[in-house]
């Protein structure tokens, strides 16, 4: 058989087929999700101060926001399938059972009701997963860097708004109460809250160098700075003028060695201790009495005010020593158990420290020093290892987040700081840094445990 012959034609050839159309870039649901993670986080971060009006249970409209990331980081972080970090759960979680027991025992002598506890320890769990929240979204450097230019950007224009409430007589925006004088408090409702957020934003400000123009950056701390003094908080001032130097002392530090930044707090030391017997408190107090109404107001109170925290330290360490549980009163309590032995200053607890012990006995006084140990242990670790690029580039001076701390620590001594919503941010983001940032440490990895000290 003769195989079939196939014969070809030649093909003429043509013009090309146009090319296909370029399909248009669908963006991924997955960054759509993180664009609205990272909006809801600005807007939580921007909203700290909003604590006015106050309603049930010491909540206020920053909560609704806070609420709102806390919800959608949840669910952000869940879809990444990585295993979460509990950063303070030690601590807080030492707080909340010292807290409850309090309540429970506290309640046969009416110091506090077990309802009126449940509140308090509902607020120290919402503020630690706040804090949580923080500290796992940031796992992303680029939520982390929203987290903290957010912040920057918003305490600049609340210090602004402020400052032309103060001078425009607007009540609206300086904040100002007859109770407190002139002095300004913000949308905060307290002067001391106030002065203490602005503070905390100032260091965050400062350790992330934002703006990176040094003339912008230093404008926005200098209307920072006019706001904490427009609130008249001495405490406030006072914690200012220690942060300044220790900041200044810590980076020292960082750049030269500890040797040199030891020599220079000893000279300081011995230049304070030389000085401050020649300085008459008194005078200055009696001559800000007779000056200005935001000097009259702050520096003129300072006898009445160092009068009222003495005695309620007084009577504290009175009722602490003359107490029969080592349980405590329970939150919330000090107020009521004053009453009940009809002390001359009835007041709520002044500070963290008299509150810790007090209303939440020998556990809770524990519970505070573990997580002070804690906090200080990250903020060394970040300040002296070195970051990896993403979050070095965020944070450029991290040992500024170790004076912020020690400020706040300052500031427990004139105040309850612990139910404050910038610490636990700050909080969070100490703990993202140590978590994620450092290079010694493998953050990138899941792990399966999940739980962090």
């Amino acid at each position: 058989m003769t195989p079939l012959a196939i014969s070809t034609v030649p093909v003429l050839p043509g013009p090309a087929p146009p090319p296909p159309l370029a399909a248009p870039p669908v963006t991924p649901p997955a960054s759509r999700r993180r664009n609205v993670v990272k909006v809801v986080l600005a807007t939580a971060i921007g909203a700290m101060p909003f604590l006015v009006p106050a309603f049930t249970g010491n909540t206020a409209p920053a909560d609704a926001f806070l609420a709102a990331a806390i919800f959608v980081g949840a669910l952000w972080f869940s879809s990444r399938r990585q295993a979460m970090r509990f950063p303070y759960m030690l601590p807080i979680g030492l707080s909340i059972l010292a807290g409850a027991l309090a309540s429970t025992v506290a309640y046969s002598d009416a110091y506090v009701s077990v309802g009126g506890g449940l509140v308090s320890l509902i607020q120290d769990a919402f503020l630690l997963a706040w804090a949580i929240t923080i500290a796992n979204i940031s796992r992303d450097p680029a939520m982390l860097r929203t987290i903290t230019r957010a912040w920057v950007i918003s305490v600049t224009c609340w210090a602004a708004l402020m400052i032309i409430g103060v001078f425009a007589h607007i009540t609206l925006l300086s904040g100002e109460q007859m109770r407190n004088g002139v002095r300004a408090a913000f949308t905060l409702g307290d002067p001391n809250l106030a002065a203490n957020y602005f503070i905390c934003s100032l260091m965050v400000l400062r350790a992330t160098r934002y703006p990176r123009r040094r003339l912008l950056r230093w404008f926005c701390c200098a209307l920072i700075v006019t706001a904490i003094i427009l609130t008249g908080s001495n405490g406030g001032v006072l914690v200012l003028v220690i942060i300044t130097v220790l900041g200044a002392l810590f980076t020292m530090a960082r750049r030269h060695g500890a040797a040199p930044a030891v020599i220079t707090a000893s000279v300081l030391a011995v230049a304070l201790l030389a000085i401050g017997p020649h300085v008459h408190i008194q005078g200055i107090v009696h001559q800000a009495q007779a000056s200005t109404p935001l000097l009259k107001d702050s520096i003129g109170r300072q006898a009445e005010s160092s009068g009222s925290r003495s005695t309620i330290l007084s009577e504290s360490t009175q009722l602490y020593l003359t107490g029969d549980t080592p349980f405590g009163l329970g939150p919330g309590g000090t107020k009521a158990a004053f009453q009940a032995h009809q002390f001359g200053y009835v007041k709520m607890a002044h500070d963290d420290y008299l509150a810790a012990l007090l209303e939440r006995g020998v556990l809770g006084g524990a519970a505070l020093i573990c997580l002070l140990v804690i906090v200080a242990a990250r903020c060394r670790r970040i300040a002296s290892r070195p970051l990896r690029p993403d979050y070095a580039s965020i944070f450029p001076r991290p040992e500024l987040l170790g004076a912020a701390v020690i400020g706040l620590v300052i500031s427990a001594m004139f105040y309850q700081v612990l139910h404050f919503r910038h610490l636990w941010a700050l909080f969070g983001i100490i703990a993202a840094i140590d978590l994620w940032g450092r290079r010694d440490r493998d953050g990138g990895r899941t792990d399966a445990r999940g739980v962090a000290g």
